[in-house]
């Protein structure tokens, strides 16, 4: 992760030049990564989709390198703690990380606190934006949720170039759970460095955000409806903002 204010400043640069999103630290996801049955373990590595695994949990920049990953929860591990173990929401819980507090929206005076970007699965948070649910939505929440998806999707495509740069993670991972730990930790190393040299291995180049590739399997989380007063209001400031400073392609995606 960053070690500087100024050092996420630039991810978050990123992500509204390329993204059209602002105040943003990263895109968040979990995977499960398949292996073979491990000896001895009984169903303590086994998920919910009936195959055994680890789970990788990794936030993401706007270029597809990874900011932050943990690997090595087991995929029987209950899915609502895999992210509220995770060391990164320790670190955002007592605001070790050196993160911006807050900035003005693009060509507004609004000031607004930074954020990571979640799917639905996550819990919304003042530090971790989610969609609005999906039912009975207004046009201005279809577009908020547009908006959302479009810049998230970084870290679903960033997994699918993981995959398609080392095949091995297509099929189960016949080697044991600290050994698979430490080859995805690697894996993703490799792929930071790979992207910072422009290297095409993998066709990293090619990925469209606008579509979902990937095909590691999701993690299942269940969804919390707890979320602060402050979170929700955020949100619906986010929403009016993109609604009122449109840009000219988001009305036909809704």
């Amino acid at each position: 992760m960053p070690e500087t204010e100024e050092g996420w400043l630039k991810i978050s640069e990123q992500f509204q030049k390329k993204w059209n999103f602002p105040n943003v630290l990263g895109a968040i996801d979990g995977k499960h990564i398949p292996l073979m049955t491990p000896p001895k373990s009984g169903s303590l590595f086994y998920n919910y989709k009936h195959f055994f695994s680890i789970v990788l949990m990794a936030l993401v920049h706007g270029n597809y390198k990874s900011i932050y990953v943990e690997v090595g929860c087991n995929g029987r591990f209950s899915d609502g703690g895999v992210f509220a173990g995770c060391t990164l929401v320790e670190a955002l819980n007592k605001r070790l990380a050196n993160i911006p507090k807050i900035a003005p929206l693009p060509n507004t005076n609004e000031l607004v606190s930074f954020h990571i970007l979640g799917d639905e699965a996550f819990p919304l948070r003042e530090d971790l934006l989610t969609p609005f649910p999906f039912r009975n939505m207004s046009s201005k929440q279809r577009i908020f949720n547009y908006r959302l998806s479009r810049a998230r999707r970084v870290v679903e495509n960033a997994f699918d170039i993981l995959c398609s740069r080392f095949r091995l993670f297509l099929n189960r991972i016949a080697l044991s759970p600290e050994k698979v730990e430490l080859l995805v930790i690697l894996s993703c190393a490799l792929h930071n460095f790979l992207k910072e040299s422009k290297s095409n291995l993998g066709s990293a180049e090619t990925v469209n955000c606008e579509t979902k590739l990937t095909s590691l399997q999701s993690l299942r989380l269940p969804y919390i409806n707890n979320s602060t007063i402050v979170s929700k209001e955020k949100r619906y400031r986010l929403m009016e903002y993109f609604s009122s400073g449109s840009v000219e392609w988001q009305e036909s995606m809704i």
